[in-house]
């Protein structure tokens, strides 16, 4: 998986993921779309 491609997923992803998290990403980042792509 790219890195181009990661960012641009988390985009469009980063609202969801804002309220299923209840509090916005920042040094977390890594750690969620680890969940993500997990999941």
């Amino acid at each position: 998986m790219s890195e181009e491609f990661a960012k641009d997923y988390w985009k469009q992803l980063s609202g969801k993921i804002k309220d299923k998290w209840g509090s916005p990403v920042g040094r977390d980042k890594q750690s969620a779309l680890r969940r993500i792509y997990r999941d």
